[in-house]
């Protein structure tokens, strides 16, 4: 029964007609690791800064000048100056991948212009994984932390531009 179960959840998160398959820890995973390259790559492209979501300490590092400019914006009333004492309770890293030229292993090549989306959790819960056509995210957790990686394009879907990245 509970194999049903987890099945059903996956399936409920991929919409009609799209194809692939996403394991959540494996993706967070490649992404995770992807992360570390661009930041390696790019030490001076880093945008760090810190915020207090729901009275709970955020830090946010970006790789990529345009895509830091597009994402903190949003949150610019919850921003602080300085980092808390107290360890983060949440970490998102992100990184422009056009930008930054750090390609994640864990994407697949995709011509077809048409909206995409799959999401899925790993059997234990810990991870979840989401990818939609230009980006691709994984969420620890256990860990607190949000890693992914967007590549923006001649084609990108009005959301990518107009809102906060989604939560996983």
């Amino acid at each position: 029964m509970k194999g049903i179960l987890e099945k059903a959840d996956y399936l409920r998160f991929e919409p009609t007609g799209i194809q692939g398959h996403l394991d959540a820890a494996i993706t967070f995973r490649a992404v995770e690791a992807a992360f570390e390259q661009a930041l390696k790559r790019h030490p001076d492209g880093v945008r760090r800064s810190f915020y207090t979501f729901a009275g709970q300490s955020v830090r946010v590092r970006i790789v990529g000048r345009q895509l830091a400019e597009h994402i903190v914006r949003p949150f610019a009333h919850l921003q602080i100056s300085e980092p808390s004492s107290v360890a983060p309770q949440l970490t998102i890293d992100l990184w422009d991948e056009n930008e930054t030229s750090v390609r994640c292993q864990a994407r697949s090549a995709r011509s077809d212009p048409r909206w995409s989306e799959i999401t899925a959790m790993s059997a234990d819960g810990r991870f979840v994984a989401q990818r939609l056509p230009n980006t691709l995210a994984g969420l620890d957790r256990e860990a607190g932390r949000i890693v992914g990686s967007i590549a923006w394009s001649d084609r990108i879907f009005i959301y990518e531009r107009a809102t906060r990245p989604r939560r996983v």
